[in-house]
């Protein structure tokens, strides 16, 4: 009788599925909390990378306006000069054209 009682008793599978499931969950929380932490970091990195962007955009900035300044100092130099240039031609042709 013994031996047919324990054929009829059924294995108990709750333990194990609950050791399983608690387990995954475990896992699942640690991965979030790593994919969590992976992309507070990055997004640290990137707003970094962000706010050098806009300084070196505002270095460039300035840089053009100087350029412009230059350009035009430029153009007003060479302009100066060639009214030097022809006032000069023509005051030596005049000198020549008196003697």
């Amino acid at each position: 009788m013994a031996l047919a009682r324990r054929r009829i008793e059924s294995v108990n599978y709750w333990p194990g599925f609950v050791d399983a499931l608690s387990t995954m969950l475990l896992v699942i929380i640690f991965l979030l909390s790593v994919f969590m932490l992976a992309q507070f970091f990055v997004s640290r990195e990137v707003s970094s990378k962000d706010t050098a962007l806009s300084k070196l955009n505002q270095q460039i900035e300035e840089l053009t306006s100087l350029l412009a300044m230059e350009r035009s100092a430029k153009g007003e130099a060479e302009q100066n000069l060639a009214g030097l240039s022809r006032r000069s031609r023509s005051s030596s042709g005049c000198k020549i054209r008196s003697r």
